[in-house]
């Protein structure tokens, strides 16, 4: 849940029932009628439609409020569709900024929650990423494939926003995940990885952030290695300030930080900054790729760590490509 100013943000889930073995859980099949109003895996649960049967895929929409089947996408008790997405970002964005927030000490990730009404979902969620993703532990599943028709003669700006290094663009192209169509609104860093896979961390991992048209996001992260070079990450930390600000950085094809093999995971989360805001679709890359050590320290000279903890998976499923 994600309370700010009043308002409740929770999720709609719609369940497919799929003809797979219990270990499998498939995209296919017609929706089913086995809803479990105001429950979670069974026990009562106000924001959320879930049935907790392994063999069902879920779809997750955001909400104000209780939700019931048919419910509109809202955000502070207006439809995304007539406000816009930018706007409701910027109103994210907003509850942020009106609150200093950082990744010690303080006001460090513990201490989050507290900082802002509006941050409660950083302390009380269920949903919250970044979580470690145990591969034997997934489920196996039938995902469709994301298809990227990213713009790569975007005129991307990079943005030092005091947090992460953000590069961003105004027309930066689509990806289809899911079936559905996600604009890329931008791409940003941590260091090191804020996913773990079997337990290990990696130096660093991009975040492609893409939003649908109700305000749906989907977010596919990377794993960053070094000991190799990268064109577009060297540019990238080329022209990243070293304080706050933005600098231009022209054409550029994102798909260069993106790993030659197409596998993911596939799971419900959340941002992983304030005000953790339990709305993203998250696919997780299996593979990784390889950058020249001198960017990674470039980029550690500008932020040293910016990398939430791991966060509980609680009772949700993992999905392997």
């Amino acid at each position: 849940m994600i309370h700010s100013g009043g308002s409740v943000i929770g999720f709609r889930v719609a369940a497919r029932k799929t003809e797979t073995s219990a270990r499998s859980v498939s995209s296919a099949g017609a929706l089913s009628a086995s809803h479990r109003s105001h429950f979670f895996c069974g026990k009562p649960f106000e924001y959320l439609h879930f049935n907790c049967e392994i063999g069902y895929h879920v779809a997750v929409r955001p909400v104000c409020g209780p939700v019931t089947e048919g419910d509109t996408p809202m955000i502070t008790g207006k439809p995304l569709a007539a406000i816009g997405f930018a706007a409701a970002m910027g109103a994210a964005a907003a509850w942020a900024a009106d609150t200093h927030w950082s990744y010690a000490g303080a006001d460090g990730p513990a201490q989050w929650a507290a900082l802002s009404e509006s941050f409660a979902a950083c302390g009380g969620g269920v949903q919250q990423s970044p979580v470690d993703i145990v591969e034997p532990d997934t489920v196996e599943a039938e995902l469709e494939e994301i298809e990227l028709a990213w713009n790569a003669e975007a005129a991307w700006t990079v943005l030092n926003n005091g947090h992460t290094i953000q590069v961003q663009a105004p027309d930066a192209g689509y990806a289809v995940i899911d079936g559905e169509r996600f604009d890329l609104l931008q791409f940003h860093f941590h260091s090191p990885s804020e996913h773990a896979i079997d337990g290990e961390r990696w130096p660093m991992e991009v975040h492609f952030v893409h939003a649908a048209e109700d305000g749906r996001l989907a977010v596919i992260g990377v794993m960053m290695s070094g000991g190799g070079a990268n064109g577009l990450f060297e540019r990238v930390m080329d022209a990243a300030p070293a304080a706050k600000g933005e600098a231009a950085l022209g054409a550029a094809d994102a798909r260069a930080l993106m790993p030659g093999d197409d596998d993911f995971f596939r799971y419900q989360g959340s941002l992983t900054t304030p005000p953790c805001s339990e709305i993203v679709l998250w696919s997780v890359m299996e593979g990784s790729v390889a950058v020249s050590d001198a960017a990674i320290a470039k980029f550690r000279d500008i932020h040293a760590m910016n990398a939430r903890p791991l966060q509980p998976l609680n009772r949700r499923y993992v999905l392997q490509d």
